[in-house]
């Protein structure tokens, strides 16, 4: 045999090897680079008890902080771009209302809406327990997802989606760094909010006694102005109370006309049954220069959940949460607050639209109120949550009773809200007070 042939050989395969252990090492490397995943500091979402972290560095983008979307959620978004293509797009959604899903069957139906298949993932343990599975979709850019379900306190949701082309793996550690991310508390103000909306349904004949007679319907008018006492619109709401017979204690009726500034008419009829806890409620908006309106009617049933029917989009169903009240009701409802000792509270604000609104309540001192009145006051701030510096200051007496509010909406100008009488509003508004569609008041 010839040795230095051997030898030649034997060189060459430890060479080769000592290539092959390079390159590995240095994928190795790269992989490990590749597959870390920085992270800003938590976003808090406020009233929630949520902090939600989003990655960051060159290739990635965050899209803002917390957006409340019309489906009546929040969501925080990144996206990661590379050579200005993007490639993975990371969202997270805080859902108020949602109907109640089990998460393996949401995780069904975000796969069936995508048309694609699930391969169910596991339960992800961390700050939040989170269901997770992976979505393979037949998408001809070779879009695929990792969605991640969360139940929380009082009916809220937490979702993440990450939407990605090829790289499942580097997906998938993103996924999991962002679910280790997360931090979460039950909100305190938010379980007050359920305990005094709670206190407030068992003892609505109490609370609203003042609004509801049996002799005749009750009346608010609130003309509303600018700073200036330029009268820029109006509310007009009735309250009735209806028996059906003299055994049961008949159906609460709320009417109301409502002139926006900027010209949006809207009437609205909300039917409350009390014993049972439902309601029925219809609402029409003529936006300005509109001849056909909006319509909407929400019905709320005895098991919490309620039915959304528009003629603008398909039927949705919502959950009824804890803490949710009707906005008809906010004023009789914060009343009952005035002369407690109650701390800050969250509730959920219903419109008629069926849009949710988040809102922060609290007794404030009147030195911290925009508006002076020479007689003695309370003060109660609501800020709306949805919207960042959107706030109302409502006004009552030393009896409770509602005189008005002050209302800020950010980029506007500030605006008030006065007791009124019905002549004074026809006078001011003429043809727009009495409106030809009167239906709600027949």
């Amino acid at each position: 045999m010839d040795t230095d042939v051997l030898k030649r050989y034997s060189a060459v395969e430890v060479a080769l090897l000592a290539i092959f252990a390079l390159g590995l090492g240095l994928s190795l490397l790269v992989v490990q680079a590749r597959g870390r995943v920085e992270l800003g500091e938590p976003v808090q979402l406020p009233g929630a008890g949520l902090a939600a972290p989003a990655p960051q560095g060159d290739k990635w983008q965050s899209v803002g902080g917390w957006r409340y979307e019309s489906d009546n959620a929040f969501v925080l978004l990144s996206l990661m771009r590379i050579g200005g293509r993007p490639v993975m797009h990371v969202r997270w959604r805080y859902a108020l209302c949602d109907e109640p899903t089990d998460p393996e069957q949401l995780l069904q139906s975000r796969a069936d809406s995508a048309g694609g298949r699930l391969i169910p993932l596991g339960r992800f343990e961390g700050p939040i327990a989170m269901v997770a599975g992976r979505i393979y979709t037949s998408d001809p850019t070779g879009q695929d997802f990792l969605v991640g379900v969360a139940p929380l306190d009082f009916g809220r949701r937490l979702e993440l989606l990450i939407s990605y082309r090829s790289d499942g793996w580097f997906a998938e550690n993103v996924f999991r760094t962002l679910a280790a991310g997360v931090r979460y508390e039950q909100p305190t103000a938010l379980q007050a909010g359920a305990q005094a909306v709670g206190q407030f349904t068992e003892a609505f004949d109490r609370h609203t006694a003042d609004l509801f007679d049996a002799s005749a319907p009750q009346e608010m008018q609130l003309m509303i102005k600018d700073t200036s006492d330029r009268p820029l619109g109006f509310i007009d709401r009735r309250f009735f109370l209806h028996h059906d017979d003299e055994q049961a204690d008949g159906h609460y009726r709320i009417t109301t006309r409502y002139l926006e500034p900027g010209g949006t008419y809207s009437e609205s009829d909300l039917w409350l049954d009390a014993e049972e806890d439902t309601f029925t409620w219809t609402t029409q908006t003529w936006p300005p220069r509109s001849r056909q309106p909006r319509r909407a009617e929400l019905r709320a049933n005895t098991l919490q959940r309620m039915i959304l029917t528009t003629n603008t989009e398909r039927e949705r169903a919502l959950q009824r949460t804890a803490m949710m009240l009707p906005e008809p009701l906010l004023p009789a409802f914060i009343a009952g607050l005035v002369h407690t000792d109650t701390d800050e509270i969250i509730i959920d604000v219903l419109t008629g639209s069926g849009f949710v609104v988040p809102t922060r309540l609290a007794v404030i001192d009147t030195e911290q109120s925009h508006v002076r009145a020479s007689n003695q006051i309370t003060v109660v701030r609501a800020d709306y949550l949805h919207m960042d510096g959107s706030f109302d200051e409502l006004i009552y007496d030393q009896q409770g009773r509602y005189l008005g509010r002050f209302e800020q909406v950010p980029q506007q100008p500030a605006r008030l809200w006065e007791q009124a009488e019905a002549e004074q509003l026809k006078s001011t508004f003429g043809q727009r007070y009495e409106q030809s569609s009167r239906r709600n008041f027949q």
